[in-house]
């Protein structure tokens, strides 16, 4: 998705998590992150490693992901989710996960190995629709610009 104003939301996750704390009780956390789950949680686990950290989930001594949902609002809908309590945060991840694995996949076409993106174009010349291709015609390919400016003389 592309963003026309700058000040559009930018889509990303709303996460859930449990974090194990000194004293042995479990917490819940609720983030929204721009990059994928796995890559904050590292980070939160990066945290949690930490001697002397002062974030929320370092604190504990584990963090783990319980949960997590795509969002266009990432922040409106982790706002959401801290009004909830936590029966209610629990219930609503589910409904998410089940959901989003539910979901069918389209079926994209198959591409043969020729007709691959980063193949090189053939420039081919108009021919009239025969049998028989013509060989005295080869195909042509012109330089690009850049090569025609800047190749080495």
């Amino acid at each position: 998705m592309t963003r026309r104003y700058s000040n559009e939301a930018k889509s990303g996750y709303v996460y859930v998590g449990n974090s194990t704390r000194r004293d042995g009780s479990v917490k819940q956390y609720t983030g929204s992150t721009t990059r994928t789950v796995r890559i904050r949680e590292r980070e939160h686990k990066r945290e949690v490693a930490k001697r002397n950290s002062r974030t929320w989930t370092g604190k504990g001594t584990d963090f783990k992901v319980t949960g997590y949902f795509k969002s266009k609002n990432p922040r409106r809908d982790e706002k959401k989710l801290k009004g909830m309590t936590k029966s209610e945060r629990n219930k609503f991840i589910s409904k998410k996960i089940k959901s989003s694995t539910t979901k069918k996949r389209k079926k994209t076409p198959t591409r043969r190995a020729s007709a691959s993106k980063y193949a090189p174009k053939r420039w081919t010349t108009k021919t009239k629709s025969s049998s028989k291709k013509s060989t005295s015609s080869r195909p042509t390919r012109r330089k690009s610009s850049y090569s025609r400016r800047y190749r080495r003389r």
